[in-house]
């Protein structure tokens, strides 16, 4: 029987093992550790990727290596950290993401349907 951890290619080759119980408790410790990037980082794409269409890393089904880069990762690594220093609450991630730009620029292009192409283009909207 395979051991129970997070896959290697994953965490590598260093991660213990969840050994305590079944392991499920060190498994969701784990997925929620302020150290692990990966959990908020995604997250924080989905919630972008629900106002605004697309996510900042565009291949939001796979994350790993194979994905795409993130547009803009100096913006994602902010909000994430910002997300995790903030106890995970996804109120604060909405608004913060709710009252950026890109989302004013959205709402200016619904009231200037003409200026859209350029704008568009430019916030990813």
């Amino acid at each position: 029987m395979a051991p129970r951890r997070f896959l290697r290619i994953v965490a590598g080759k260093d991660r213990e093992h969840f050994n305590q119980g079944s392991g499920r408790e060190q498994l969701a410790k784990a997925v929620v550790d302020p150290t692990n990037p990966l959990t908020a980082r995604v997250f924080v794409n989905r919630v972008w990727q629900h106002h605004l269409g697309q996510g900042l890393v565009r291949s939001p089904d796979n994350f790993g290596v194979l994905g795409q880069v993130p547009t803009h990762p100096e913006l994602l690594d902010w909000l994430s950290a910002t997300f995790v220093e903030s106890g995970w609450s996804t109120k604060a991630l909405h608004r913060l993401i709710l009252t950026s730009a890109p989302i004013a620029a959205a709402a200016y292009l619904t009231k200037h349907p003409l200026q859209a192409t350029e704008t568009t283009a430019r916030f990813g909207a």
